[in-house]
């Protein structure tokens, strides 16, 4: 949980040393300053333990980095008191374009592949208002995949074409928040069983599907849960370190308690998908579908950590 803590993380990448080490300095090459590729592990551990929100937000603030130096280049290392390039950083480095793209394939878009046990897996960990999401030619071994996943309010529909994958099986799992319904699961017309996976912040399908022809549709109906969205940083050249962190997530059936970070004195908003479902909010306040917090503290330019609980149907 640390490590969504603001003494690691910035709005551009995580820091080597926490800002609190007496050890800590900035501009230190290995003594607190952020690198994309180390960003990049700690991005796949996060989706790994299905801290998906925190997740996406840690990838968004790495991505951004292509945009920095040379365009879809990626710098080596940056200052970790500011969002900048530190002097001796080399702008083209492809370990560091590796910590956007390991993180993508294999936790958002939950991509794996075994070429010798012949299994293909497919958990993303989406965001919970994509509609849509197309991929194409996954290869494993000789074999390659395409996919094209749909959601709507109460329905998932995940067609999967196969080629040259005889005898593979699909692990399809993917993620939904905690108090979600699922209501049936169908491959080709056909019911099929699946298991339910928990999770501290949210819960998964399971299911493990032959692919006996090249092309198989998946359709499931679900009664959808209130589900909070992301945090997409917005940040530039030269910020401090100032958007709101998640810290945890502890979820259940009727209620979503939820730490979050912030500078003492400012107002950070939440967005969340079915506000519908919100009884009352404890520790801050909802406006249409934004969650507002305000972070109450002592002390300006501090980061602070803040409670609030959503109540829900």
């Amino acid at each position: 949980v640390k490590l969504n803590s603001a003494d690691l993380t910035t709005d551009w990448g995580v820091r080597l040393l926490s800002n609190r080490s007496k050890f800590y300095n900035p501009v230190g090459y290995n003594y607190g300053a952020v690198w994309p590729f180390v960003t990049g592990w700690v991005n796949l551990a996060l989706y790994r333990h299905h801290f998906s929100l925190q997740g996406f937000q840690l990838l968004k603030s790495n991505a951004q980095h292509t945009f920095t130096d040379h365009l879809g280049m990626m710098p080596e290392v940056l200052s970790g008191a500011f969002n900048i390039p530190l002097e001796e950083s080399v702008s083209q480095q492809g370990f560091s374009s590796g910590g956007v793209v390991l993180p993508l394939v294999r936790g958002l878009l939950g991509l794996q592949g075994n070429a010798v046990d012949k299994i293909f897996e497919f958990r993303p960990q989406f965001p919970a208002d994509w509609n849509q999401v197309s991929l194409r030619n996954y290869q494993v071994g000789n074999s390659h995949f395409d996919i094209d996943f749909q959601r709507s309010n109460d329905q998932i529909k995940c067609t999967v074409w196969s080629h040259n994958a005889n005898g593979y099986k699909l692990i399809f799992s993917p993620i939904f928040g905690k108090g979600t319904t699922i209501q049936s699961l169908m491959v080709n017309g056909n019911d099929r069983q699946f298991d339910i996976l928990d999770y501290s912040q949210n819960m998964a399908v399971s299911a493990e599907l032959p692919l006996a022809a090249p092309e198989i549709k998946i359709e499931m109906k679900i009664k959808p849960a209130l589900e909070l969205l992301p945090i997409v940083p917005v940040t530039h050249t030269g910020d401090p370190n100032k958007g709101l962190k998640i810290w945890s997530i502890t979820s259940s059936s009727d209620k979503i308690e939820v730490t979050v970070e912030g500078l003492s004195g400012e107002t950070y908003q939440l967005r969340v998908l079915h506000p519908e479902k919100i009884i009352k909010i404890e520790g801050a306040a909802l406006k249409q579908d934004m969650i507002i917090v305000n972070i109450t503290g002592n002390s300006d330019n501090e980061f602070t950590s803040q409670l609030f609980t959503i109540f829900t149907q």
